[in-house]
């Protein structure tokens, strides 16, 4: 009973909705649509109230978009080097098929 109270319903409420999306429409569907509407309206749709406080970021991203950008750059540089190997090995045994 201790999640009828008001502190638990508009979460409860959520979770409930949530679910009745995911049930097809049967007669468990069809029971808990009409339990959830025989909530009473007093369920704000606002959940701000409930949402849990995040403290605010003290990530500082220059630093790691240098580093991302700088481990891009290498790895860019490592592919187009591999495809340069490979493109010319194949080049340089086309040339010996030929002779």
């Amino acid at each position: 009973m201790d999640l009828l109270s008001s502190v638990h319903r508009p979460p409860l409420c959520t979770v409930l909705s949530a679910l009745l999306m995911l049930l097809p429409q049967s007669e468990a569907f069809v029971t808990l649509h009409k339990r959830l509407q025989a909530v009473p309206a007093l369920v704000s749709i606002d959940n701000s109230a409930y949402a849990p406080k995040v403290p605010p970021c003290r990530i500082e991203f220059a630093p790691l978009m240098t580093h991302f950008k700088a481990a891009l750059t290498r790895r860019q540089s490592e592919v187009r080097s591999r495809h340069r190997d490979l493109l010319s090995g194949v080049v340089a045994n086309m040339r010996n098929v030929q002779l």
